[in-house]
């Protein structure tokens, strides 16, 4: 991460006293205070990861994330050869008065870039020991609540640019529910596999139950590795991705809620063990919690008005064919969707050059959008 200058944060949550870690990003050479980008509109970045994961997953996206509309116009930042094709899908409701989107009508630069981990998740479970070991979820974790942790964590971002929310699978619908939760948080929101009830009734009578059999302990790193490499679920995946799933969604130091295994299990104590950071329990509780508040997301998100995007991909459980797209893309008013090509919901494990690609096309239409649209009210 030579491009940036990184800084652990910690955020407080919405809920009784929970705290989040964070990390966050400052472009070396595209500070708003060394004035290069004078007359750029300047973008900050919030990124929420998907249910088992953890903030480090962005990082790879970040690699190559284009940092300006320069970068993005030369086509070298991410590398084209690394982008998969991604189909577009206009906001059908939207034709009346949504005008053409071609080009950057406005320059812009990359302020800074926040990730955050979800409390049950990643670092954070180590700064919520408390309310973790021992504890069996008796609910569902409610993406509700994740959502106003996000409207908590932008209040105290204390943010003067222009805001982009950006999140994957569950972090995409609490980024989706911040915005319903608080209208006008963000300036713009790239949902990349959002969780929604549009495969009703499929959706409410998904089943989790499988998520508690997850392996969540080896004897060493290397054993963690072996299994990795030999299991479909990271078949597809960039090496960047694996490298920081083992670097970040595992540890040696025990979980919280390991705490009360490892009593009952001494050859879980050595100090070579390496641990799941977020416990299959809770993983499963997170899952749990979007088939309520998946359904309450969607019924709302006419609510919202600024522009979203649905990066979906077109071998997903979120999006079967081109009709879920079409709904995707009708379904706010300044809405679209795009669709990866040969992509699974995983998509930013999967290629993160893609996802920083569409990142930097998303923040460019934004602003042409808010151009156009200035433009006509002076009509």
């Amino acid at each position: 991460m030579d491009r940036y200058t990184v800084t652990s944060r910690t955020f407080r949550s919405d809920r009784n006293a929970r705290l989040l870690a964070a990390k966050e990003f400052i472009p070396r050479q595209h500070s708003s205070v060394d004035g290069a980008f004078k007359g750029y509109q300047p973008v900050t970045l919030l990124l929420v990861h998907a249910t088992g994961f953890h903030k480090e997953q962005w990082e790879p996206i970040l690699e190559t994330m284009p940092l300006s509309s320069d970068e993005a116009a030369t086509g070298r930042v991410p590398p084209l050869a690394q982008v998969r094709e991604c189909d577009h899908f206009a906001n059908e409701n939207a034709q009346v008065f949504l005008p053409p989107t071609s080009g950057t009508a406005i320059p812009w630069h990359i302020d800074r870039v926040v990730t955050i981990d979800a409390w049950n998740h990643g670092d954070s479970t180590i700064l919520n020991r408390e309310k973790l070991v021992g504890k069996v979820p008796t609910s569902p974790s409610t993406w509700i609540s994740t959502g106003a942790d996000v409207v908590e964590v932008v209040a105290q971002m204390q943010v003067t640019s222009m805001l982009v929310g950006m999140g994957h699978s569950f972090g995409a619908t609490s980024i989706l529910l911040a915005e319903i939760i608080r209208p006008a948080l963000f300036d713009a929101i790239l949902s990349v596999e959002a969780v929604l009830a549009f495969a009703m009734p499929q959706f409410s009578l998904a089943n989790f139950d499988y998520v508690l059999k997850r392996k969540a302990t080896w004897p060493s790193a290397q054993h963690a590795s072996q299994y990795i490499a030999n299991h479909q679920f990271f078949s597809g995946w960039d090496p960047r991705a694996i490298g920081l799933y083992q670097t970040h969604g595992m540890t040696t130091t025990v979980p919280p809620a390991f705490e009360s295994t490892v009593t009952d299990n001494p050859d879980l104590a050595k100090p070579e063990t390496v641990y799941l950071k977020c416990h299959p329990r809770d993983e499963c509780a997170t899952f749990t919690g979007g088939l309520v508040d998946g359904r309450w997301a969607r019924r709302h998100l006419g609510e919202i008005v600024c522009p979203v995007r649905f990066l979906l991909a077109d071998n997903s459980i979120t999006c079967f064919n081109d009709r879920f797209a079409q709904a995707h893309a009708n379904c706010a008013m300044l809405s679209d969707a795009r669709v990866a090509r040969q992509s699974s919901h995983l998509l930013p494990m999967e290629s993160p050059s893609t996802v920083s690609y569409e990142m930097g096309k998303f923040i460019g239409d934004t602003l042409a959008v808010r151009l156009a649209l200035q433009q006509r009210a002076r009509l």
